[in-house]
């Protein structure tokens, strides 16, 4: 199975950073970092990068789009999965066209997100 070592966890609300973690602990994905807003991701990826950046779009100080326009900037190569709330087409659209690799809502079932999540991981370091 091709799965990421590391995931940088962008999400300002900690009962989502904790759901995500123990999805990313199930998965088998060791180094999994946490960031509260889009300036502290782009701080914590330019000092130690990770494979994958899970970066939600609202949040206090930077939002995620501007933070991933930031880290891709930094490293075109970077894996960068949105997380919302609100899935409508124009923020599916927008976060593709900014470069992300794919777009999760953040109530998508466990189970449905994890084999969302380990079909994308599989397809991005297929080739790793």
């Amino acid at each position: 199975m091709n799965m990421p070592d590391s995931v940088l966890l962008v999400e300002d609300e900690a009962h989502i950073r904790l759901m995500f973690r123990k999805v990313f602990e199930l998965m088998g994905i060791p180094d999994i970092r946490e960031a509260k807003n889009g300036l502290e991701a782009c701080n914590m990826y330019g000092a130690d990068p990770t494979d994958v950046v899970m970066m939600d779009i609202n949040m206090p100080e930077m939002n995620g789009l501007d933070a991933m326009e930031r880290i891709l900037k930094a490293d075109p190569e970077a894996t960068v999965v949105m997380l919302t709330s609100l899935s409508t087409r124009n923020a599916v659209d927008t976060s593709l066209k900014a470069g992300a690799t794919y777009f999760i809502r953040k109530d998508t079932p466990i189970t449905e997100m994890q084999a969302t999540l380990t079909e994308v991981f599989e397809r991005v370091f297929a080739t790793s």
